[in-house]
């Protein structure tokens, strides 16, 4: 090989390598940006939820409910199911979130919440969200740890 075609094909790799690279990333981050309004809408719908349990807006927090819930709880069943079993959710004093995972589909996801409540217990939570009616709702909530508040008492 002649040192003129040597050069050129060293040229080459020296300036397509690093644009593929770009390209590459370019599309993994345009993945990204698709699901990032999509999490967005979903944080914001679980935060609404929170809210309106911190208001006793009962109605509200039910109209953020799937068809399932509704299906499974009456409104006043669904307050005294969240107030009986979901305390921390009931009374928040302050929400993380974690992460979130879509599903097989893009109609289904899962949101990882840590949420402190007024009783100051701490627990993480999975929501389970789905897409329905053209908006996100919640479809149940599992509760995979709890923490106890640290006490601490002075001599």
């Amino acid at each position: 090989m002649s040192k003129p075609q040597h050069i050129c094909r060293i040229f080459t790799c020296l300036v397509f390598a690093p644009l593929s690279v770009f390209l590459v990333g370019l599309s993994n981050a345009q993945g990204t940006a698709q699901t990032k309004p999509q999490e967005e809408k979903i944080r914001s719908v679980i935060q609404q939820q929170l809210n309106a349990f911190n208001r006793d807006d009962y109605d509200a927090a039910y109209s953020l409910a799937s068809r399932h819930i509704q299906t499974e709880f009456s409104r006043p069943e669904f307050e005294q199911m969240v107030k009986n079993g979901y305390p921390q959710i009931a009374r928040s004093s302050r929400a993380m979130f974690e992460k979130i995972a879509f599903l097989e589909t893009e109609s289904r996801a899962v949101a990882t919440v840590t949420i402190t409540g007024l009783d100051r217990i701490t627990i993480t939570a999975d929501y389970r969200i789905v897409w329905e009616d053209g908006k996100w709702r919640i479809d149940g909530v599992m509760i995979i740890d709890q923490q106890m508040p640290i006490s601490y008492e002075p001599d």
